[in-house]
């Protein structure tokens, strides 16, 4: 019984680590999300104003220590409606 209590004590205080807001994310990594965007956008040869950024979609699940922001810019470009990235958040960086 005292291990099932300490098992669970650990878990409870390890997932509350990887606890990190959506608001929080989609702000830290911003510029990374806008460097991947403008360098994607010229692989394409498209112009893009990324002023217009925002966050699509967020991956921020509590058990996994990565976490993932798609941000886009809506533009046409070769026949597509936006130009989309995706950024990883681990251990307090983005990639």
């Amino acid at each position: 019984m005292k291990k099932l209590f300490f098992l669970l004590s650990v878990l409870s205080i390890s997932t509350s680590s990887f606890a990190i807001s959506d608001e929080y994310l989609a702000k830290f990594c911003l510029e990374v999300g806008k460097e991947k965007i403008q360098y994607q956008a010229n692989a394409y040869g498209c112009q893009v104003d990324l002023n217009e950024t925002y966050v699509s979609d967020i991956d921020n699940r509590w058990y996994n220590p990565s976490k993932y922001i798609w941000y886009a810019v809506k533009e046409e470009c070769h026949d597509r409606d936006r130009v989309g990235v995706t950024v990883q958040y681990y251990n307090g960086k983005c990639f």
